[in-house]
C-alpha cells in the first residue's frame, strides 16, 4: 500500500513539474545591438544579432554575428575597414539581474602591414580570435524584454584586433 502511495506522489510530482516545463521555443531569446557613432575622428556603423537558449532560467548559451562599418579620418586620408565576426557565448545571471558573460569571437578584419624590404604599406584580411570575459546587469522593460550593459575584457588582446580592453556593449534582449 505504502508503495502505491509512493508512486502515486512520485508520479503528480512528474506531472505537475512537465506541466511547467517551457518548450523549446519558450526558452529561445534574441537580441543583440546596433552601432551608430559620428564624431570628427569618423564613422562607426554597425549590427550584431544575437539568439540563444536558456538551458535554465540563469544559464544561457547562444550564437551571435555582425558587421561594423569604420571609416576614420587620418589626416587627408580616410581608412575604411569592414569588420565581420562570429561568436559563441554563455551567460550566468548571478544575483537578481546581474550576469557573468564569456564569450569567443572571431573577427575577420582588414590588418595593416609595412613590408620593409619594399619599403611599401600594404593590407590584407585576416581572422583576429578574441576571447571576453566580464558582466553586466540587465533591466526589465518588458514581460520578456530587457534592456542590457555589459563590460567584457579580451583575454587573449591580438595586436591586430581592432577592439581595445575593455568592450563595452549596450542591447536589447527579448527572452532572455
Amino acid at each position: 500500500m505504502k508503495y502505491l502511495i509512493l508512486s502515486s506522489f512520485l508520479l503528480v510530482c512528474i506531472c505537475g513539474q512537465a506541466q511547467k516545463e517551457e518548450s523549446f521555443s519558450d526558452r529561445l531569446f534574441y537580441g543583440g545591438d546596433v552601432v551608430l557613432s559620428f564624431n570628427t575622428y569618423g564613422v562607426i556603423a554597425g549590427a550584431s544579432p544575437q539568439v540563444g537558449y536558456r538551458v535554465t532560467d540563469a544559464w544561457a548559451v547562444g550564437l551571435g554575428t555582425g558587421v561594423l562599418y569604420w571609416r576614420q579620418n587620418l589626416g587627408a586620408t580616410r581608412d575604411v575597414n569592414t569588420i565581420y565576426n562570429g561568436n559563441v557565448f554563455t551567460r550566468l545571471v548571478i544575483y537578481n539581474n546581474i550576469y557573468a558573460q564569456s564569450e569567443f569571437q572571431m573577427v575577420n578584419v582588414k590588418v595593416r602591414y609595412f613590408d620593409s624590404f619594399l619599403e611599401e604599406e600594404y593590407t590584407q584580411r585576416e581572422w583576429v580570435p578574441a576571447l571576453y570575459v566580464g558582466g553586466g546587469i540587465r533591466q526589465p522593460i518588458g514581460d520578456r524584454a530587457y534592456a542590457s550593459f555589459t563590460v567584457l575584457w579580451d583575454l587573449i588582446d591580438d595586436p591586430r584586433s581592432p577592439y581595445f580592453n575593455p568592450v563595452i556593449r549596450g542591447g536589447i534582449s527579448i527572452g532572455f
